[in-house]
């Protein structure tokens, strides 16, 4: 009764992989989370976990396909011409060749990374986790690598094809909340230990906002609107989103378990989402606020060293 009631208050707070790991391998506990998945709707979780689990779920097929559909058109995506632009890397064959292929000789980066960190109500509270996968995205295409694998099988290569982009004082990394993100990576190996060009989209927002209220000139912005200057809270990636590209970010998987190999599908295309649309977004701003977003990045452009 004390697992089943921690894993109610889990799926009612949105952790559902912390809720099936918490379940384990007992399977009148893994019945509990997709039940209380298919009770509040989400009938494509709770299908997804039966089949991982090899449990029974009984559901209407066409109210399933709905649901799928439902939760795409409601969140952002990625574009049809980036389907095929993902790539994981865990070995340095893989690593060469997604650097070069989607981050070489772009001039805009974004970076994110998902921590190793214990899965429960309390994990995002902790301090303790390692990064477990690094993702670097262009208007190309994201690559996600896989850290711990690398660092353990060929940590060299991380000198000779991340150092360099980290390092260069062209190439400017889009982050956001990031600095906890740099912390983390240079304290795993030291080809982040030295970071330029570094622009926290969330501390951009902020100046922003600052700003557009103490000059009326510059309310046609995204950071401008009345909304965002009555906002008290820092702004997530998730609403960034959705203020400049139309749609929020599905952040259903941000408590799943990232030290867990493979990785879903689902874990990828939220891992991929979370670096690429900084880019899409600087992008899209760039295109119709060129010299007064410009100039916020440079406010905001740091460089850091560990």
């Amino acid at each position: 009764k004390y697992f089943q009631s921690t894993i109610r208050r889990m799926i009612f707070k949105g952790q559902y992989e912390a809720a099936l790991k918490h379940a384990g391998s007992e399977v009148d506990l893994q019945t509990t989370v997709i039940e209380l998945l298919a009770e509040i709707g989400q009938l494509d979780f709770a299908h997804e976990f039966a089949v991982r689990c090899g449990l029974e779920f009984c559901c209407d097929p066409e109210a399933l396909a709905n649901l799928v559909a439902e939760r795409r058109a409601t969140y952002f995506q990625l574009p049809e011409h980036l389907q095929n632009a993902v790539a994981f890397a865990d070995d340095e064959s893989t690593l060469v060749s997604a650097v070069e292929q989607f981050i070489l000789n772009q001039d805009v980066v974004g970076l994110d990374t998902e921590w190793g960190a214990s899965v429960g109500e309390d994990s995002d509270k902790a301090d303790t986790g390692d990064v477990a996968t690094l993702q670097l995205a262009s208007l190309a295409g994201v690559v996600i690598i896989d850290i711990p694998k690398i660092q353990a099988t060929c940590p060299h290569i991380l000198e000779r094809t991340l150092a360099p982009v980290f390092k260069s004082h062209s190439v400017l990394k889009l982050g956001f909340a990031v600095q906890e993100d740099l912390r983390r990576l240079a304290k795993g190996h030291s080809a982040f230990a030295e970071v330029n060009a570094v622009c926290d989209m969330q501390s951009l927002w902020k100046v922003g906002v600052s700003k557009a209220k103490a000059s009326r000139l510059i309310l046609d912005t995204p950071w401008g609107s009345k909304e965002e200057s009555m906002r008290y809270q820092p702004i997530g990636l998730s609403t960034l989103t959705a203020v400049v590209l139309g749609k929020p970010l599905d952040k259903a998987m941000r408590m799943s378990d990232w030290s867990r190999r493979p990785l879903l599908p689902t874990q990828i295309n939220y891992a991929a989402l979370d670096a690429w649309t900084l880019v899409e977004a600087h992008r899209v701003i760039m295109e119709s606020h060129r010299d007064i977003f410009s100039k916020l990045i440079a406010d905001v452009r740091k460089s850091h060293v560990f």
